[in-house]
């Protein structure tokens, strides 16, 4: 049996976890979910299952064809780019579960946009 002490904490424990006032504040590596914190998954997983009071976040593998690359509470993978040879773009580096697909240009062709590493807009030369 709980004494009265014991019965007051708990009751102001649950009262500040509970308060529509109190912002919650999660940490880094986690995300806020129906009021408390879970982990993220790690670059090339998604959430299958969010964490429950009882259960830890569930990350699956990202599917072929899509990838996350850092560290998030996605629950869908991104899709990855196709460079479109119509448009003078050539593959540079494959897309993987972690990366995007890098383009570049066909012989012939310049780049007149780039983003990060890679081409979005080839021009014929």
């Amino acid at each position: 049996m709980l004494n009265r002490s014991c019965l007051m904490m708990f009751s102001m424990f649950m009262m500040t976890q509970f308060s529509p006032f109190k912002a919650l504040e999660c940490m880094v590596g986690e995300y806020e979910v129906d009021g408390h914190c879970c982990s993220t998954c790690l670059p090339g997983y998604r959430v299958h299952e969010t964490c429950s009071i009882m259960t830890g976040t569930i990350c699956v593998p990202c599917n072929a064809g899509t990838y996350t690359a850092h560290q998030s509470g996605l629950k869908e993978c991104l899709k990855c780019k196709v460079c479109d040879p119509e448009l003078g773009l050539v593959t540079r580096r494959e897309c993987s579960s972690t990366t995007n697909t890098v383009c570049g240009c066909s012989p012939g062709y310049f780049c007149a946009d780039t983003i990060d590493d890679g081409c979005e807009m080839c021009v014929p030369n």
